[in-house]
């Protein structure tokens, strides 16, 4: 993966860079408000990260799809 960024999201809506471990963490809470941005990256590498946040059903087909469009996908 040529490019990630992992950014928290706070309560007042500021971005504050997490480390990858730290995006995976807060996305197994029950209520995570992460912003991940991935750039050229393969569809393996991007279905890796996708099991590494538990990402599922449509949340996960919507990302897979999306590849190079910018989208904010809500989680099921």
């Amino acid at each position: 993966m040529r490019s990630f960024q992992c950014l928290k999201i706070d309560e007042a809506l500021h971005l504050t860079p997490i480390t990858t471990e730290g995006a995976v963490e807060s996305c197994q809470r029950e209520v995570a408000r992460v912003w991940i941005d991935l750039q050229d990256f393969e569809r393996a590498e991007l279905e890796a990260w996708l099991d590494r946040l538990g990402f599922a059903g449509l949340p996960r087909q919507l990302c897979l799809e999306a590849r190079t469009v910018p989208a904010t996908i809500p989680e099921a």
